[in-house]
């Protein structure tokens, strides 16, 4: 994470886990979508077919225990220190059609530049399903995290890559 401003770890969740969690996490879109809450993700035009689930930490215990996940904590302590607050804890899904979400950094709450000792936040993304090129995994720019403020509009990054990751690994990149 240091080189490279990401990590990915495969296989942190799995078997019955694995399963209960991606069974709670399309029930609550589900839920969602039946009560009239679906959400588009806020990154995408109102028509993309993305779709954001807000506050899973209040929806199962699932999602509460891949909040205090032990590599989570970990990471949390020894990358951006201790005590922390945790931000948001949400579900993207990328359904067939969607577009790209527009490139971005998450703590766009600093102003730049961004202090060069590390980052202000750590973002952790379950992979809950296969995440592949042709399904609209997520993108990274490796070693981004070194320019210290957002990305413009007219940056070009030829090294951009689709996190290409089995369901149940688990993404770690800076804020």
């Amino acid at each position: 994470i240091r080189e490279f401003g990401f990590t990915i770890m495969p296989d942190v969740l799995t078997g019955d886990r694995l399963q209960r969690t991606r069974a709670a996490l399309y029930r609550e879109i589900e839920a969602d979508k039946n009560a009239n809450r679906h959400v588009a993700h806020p990154f995408d035009a109102a028509q993309s077919p993305n779709v954001r689930v807000w506050n899973l930490i209040s929806k199962d215990k699932l999602f509460e225990d891949l909040a205090v996940h032990p590599l989570v904590l970990d990471y949390v302590r020894r990358v951006i220190g201790w005590p922390a607050r945790l931000s948001t804890l949400s579900g993207n899904i990328n359904y067939p059609g969607a577009k790209a979400c527009v490139l971005h950094a998450d703590q766009i709450w600093a102003p730049e530049p961004w202090p060069p000792q590390g980052p202000l936040g750590i973002n952790f993304g379950w992979c809950i399903d296969d995440f592949t090129k042709a399904n609209g995994g997520t993108r990274l720019i490796p070693k981004s995290h070194q320019m210290n403020r957002l990305p413009r509009p007219d940056d070009v990054f030829p090294e951009m890559l689709s996190v290409e990751a089995p369901g149940g690994s688990l993404m770690i990149f800076e804020s």
